[in-house]
């Protein structure tokens, strides 16, 4: 009989993108409210990106074999899929690397049960339990940290002044105080993602509903960040492997939000002339990474981090702002450069989550898929429509569009 030691590590994926919102509540029966628990089940079969055969992914229910057999137009793969409703029952597993979309209390409690069935080397890792250090690393206060370290050790470089820097504020008098000296201010959560928990204010004078909510983030979360609104040009990301070895870099992701700062889509094999007409990126990625190190990361954190960065125009002239704030998780810029290996080196497109609520996903897949018929080269997709969720099971979805 084959040891364990000699079988091979199997990953096991669940998606909870809301993990910082389960950060910030410390509960380890936190849930999401029902339109974030709706998205997580229609996006949940994105971990299959990023999947082997053989690994598992955690699913609220498992996927035709029709719309399978769709995803391996873009990754032929053939993982196991367990209800969530099954984990505990499952008695056949062994071995596991358990990789939730991202780690706080809620996602240990969930996986519990599990962790007597996980890998040594996963045992020894720093994901195996959760520690109290980990929700300060989640937190844009520990962004601005890395923001002012790369700042002040590469003063010669096209970075964000010192004075338009994020500052804590613990009460609505300190909000104030930013709003009167910067006019138009962006308030964050200390924890929360995707352009969730943040807003944007673009009068110097704060109404009942700004007041409102501030105080609530403050009661709920300790304090606020605030910063002044940039005029900014371009939304990019870095991304990073972290763990005890060191600091890989793994890639440039371009991405689009709205005019509130919210999430929308990912260009696929983007042009980064507008970095460079910036900076070198090998400086930037340098400068990123010695932040990362001298912050002590890899001895605090385990896992892919994404670094949010943005260029902005500053009295006419272009500058970097070097982190925007961390994603400290599996996150769309890591699904972007994965799915950059998957399609052909020539395609142009984006990778896209449709959200509207007037509209289900089946009908806007339906008139895509007309549109954009799928096209290969050299056994790669070029061109074409592809759903990363079953439009039939989804009301929001995610998909690949190569034009």
């Amino acid at each position: 009989m084959q040891s364990i030691e000699h079988i091979q590590e199997r990953q096991l994926f669940l998606f909870n993108p809301t993990s910082e919102m389960a950060i910030a509540n410390g509960e380890i029966a936190w849930q999401p409210n029902q339109t974030l628990q709706q998205f997580e089940k229609d996006l949940e079969l994105l971990p299959y990106l990023f999947a082997k055969d053989n690994d598992i992914l955690i699913v609220d229910e498992i996927p035709s074999k029709k719309f399978i057999n769709k995803l391996k137009t873009i990754k032929d793969c053939s993982p196991e899929f367990i209800r969530k409703s099954e984990i505990r029952n499952n008695f056949n597993l062994q071995n596991l690397s358990l990789q939730p979309w991202g780690w706080s209390p809620a996602a240990h409690h969930f996986l519990k049960p599990l962790k007597s069935k996980t890998s040594e080397k996963f045992r020894k890792s720093l994901n195996y339990q959760w520690d109290k250090q980990h929700k300060e690393i989640v937190s844009r206060q520990f962004s601005t940290k890395i923001l002012n370290t790369i700042i002040s050790k590469n003063p010669s470089f096209q970075y964000l002044p010192i004075d338009r820097q994020p500052l804590k504020c613990s009460s609505i008098i300190e909000v104030e105080m930013l709003s009167q000296k910067w006019g138009k201010i962006v308030l964050k959560a200390p924890w929360s993602s995707s352009g969730r928990g943040v807003q944007m204010l673009r009068q110097a004078d704060l109404n009942a509903s700004n007041r409102q909510w501030i105080s609530s983030i403050i009661k709920q979360q300790g304090y606020i960040m605030v910063e002044p609104l940039l005029e900014k040009q371009e939304d990019f990301s870095l991304q990073f492997h972290i763990s005890p070895k060191g600091i890989q870099f793994l890639g440039v992701g371009k991405f689009n939000t709205n005019s509130n700062g919210q999430y929308i889509d990912n260009l696929l094999n983007p042009s980064t002339q507008f970095i460079k007409n910036i900076i070198p990126i090998e400086d930037l990625v340098s400068h990123v990474s010695l932040a990362l190190e001298s912050l002590n990361t890899k001895s605090l954190y385990e896992g892919f981090a994404g670094v949010d960065l943005m260029t902005i125009k500053d009295e006419n002239e272009s500058l970097i702002h070097p982190c925007v704030e961390v994603n400290w998780r599996y996150n769309m810029g890591l699904v972007a450069l994965q799915l950059q290996k998957l399609i052909h080196p020539e395609a142009k497109g984006k990778f896209s989550v449709f959200f509207n609520p007037k509209k289900r996903f089946r009908e806007y897949a339906d008139e895509a898929i007309k549109k954009y018929p799928i096209q290969q080269k050299n056994g790669k997709l070029i061109h074409g429509f592809v759903p990363l969720s079953d439009p039939d099971k989804s009301v929001s979805g995610a998909y690949i569009l190569l034009d």
